[in-house]
């Protein structure tokens, strides 16, 4: 739907994007404030610039995102009682 779009700059607020392929789009300084992204493909996304405070995301996404910013995530289960 949108594999390689250009979208840099674009006002995305509130857009509801689930399930969008976004593969190799360019959302760099797109704002996404309250937009909701879940279970859209962000392989390849240009996200440099971008701020993702109140986007809705999955939780798999969001570990993603983290990594490709250069984030070190650990994973750590929960104890069992």
């Amino acid at each position: 739907m949108f594999v390689e779009a250009e979208l840099a700059g674009c006002d995305l607020r509130e857009t509801d994007l689930r399930g969008a392929d976004l593969e190799r789009a360019n959302l760099s300084h797109a704002k996404l404030e309250g937009a909701d992204l879940r279970g859209a493909n962000l392989d390849g996304v240009n996200l440099s610039g971008l701020e993702l405070r109140g986007v809705k995301l999955d939780v798999e996404q969001a570990v993603l995102l983290a990594l490709a910013s250069g984030a070190q995530v650990t994973w750590a289960p929960e104890a069992s009682a």
